[in-house]
């Protein structure tokens, strides 16, 4: 007979888990009450989403991304105010950098990186959502939302 270390409770084998510790160490479960953030989908209330991997169920070779699901009901959240970027646009942004370094002078390159990096965040500021109250953050991913 093998003793638990937590409590020292008697377990039936030396792999057996006491059941009063494993309820005391696993994680609570999250209350759909209480939380800043309210999910679309399900109505119940977080205070994080849980980071995922997307796509999911991908094969090894293909690149995965990180999105936030509901903690509840598991839906894939979209976040309004801070919008991701496209890596087409990022590309681009880098593209125009580097095409100005190698195509103009210091000075002017210098100019040129300034204001195209202001023109970029400009972007990004225009693009996110204003007047969304602090509990609807999140939106629902439509499937073929990307």
């Amino acid at each position: 007979m093998t003793a638990c270390a937590g409590c020292g409770r008697r377990l039936a084998a030396s792999q057996a888990v006491c059941p009063d510790c494993d309820r005391l160490l696993a994680p609570p479960a999250p209350d759909p009450t209480h939380g800043a953030y309210r999910c679309p989908g399900c109505a119940a209330r977080f205070d994080a989403p849980v980071p995922c991997p997307w796509p999911e169920n991908a094969r090894w070779f293909m690149p995965q991304g990180v999105r936030p699901r509901c903690p509840h009901c598991r839906a894939f959240l979209r976040d309004r105010r801070w919008p991701r970027v496209s890596p087409w646009a990022a590309g681009a942004l880098y593209a125009l950098i580097v095409l100005a370094q190698f195509q103009l002078r210091a000075p002017q390159a210098r100019a040129v990186t300034i204001g195209v990096l202001a023109v970029g965040l400009l972007w990004l500021l225009w693009r996110r959502e204003r007047g969304v109250p602090r509990e609807e953050r999140y939106a629902l991913v439509l499937p073929g939302q990307d």
